[in-house]
């Protein structure tokens, strides 16, 4: 079921929550994911079937989370 009690984000405001913790994500990025897949979970809102979409920030920080690779001290390493 869906938390209706937690603030949920646009996909603009997706972008921006990202970007202010350091991870350079674009809003067409997400609108990408969403068309294509891998990108975070989010909701849609409306009757239509292209409802606008609402991303929750505990579902955004998981999937940013799975973006980064384990900390490297070489280039050289796998990621």
């Amino acid at each position: 079921m869906v938390d209706v009690t937690e603030k949920k984000l646009s996909r603009a405001e997706a972008a921006a929550f990202c970007k202010a913790r350091g991870f350079p994500v674009q809003r067409s990025t997400l609108d990408k994911y969403a068309t294509y897949g891998g990108g975070p979970k989010y909701t849609k809102w409306g009757n239509k079937p292209n409802g606008r979409a609402l991303y929750a920030p505990a579902d955004l920080l998981e999937w940013l989370k799975t973006q980064q690779s384990a900390p490297q001290d070489s280039t050289s390493q796998a990621a």
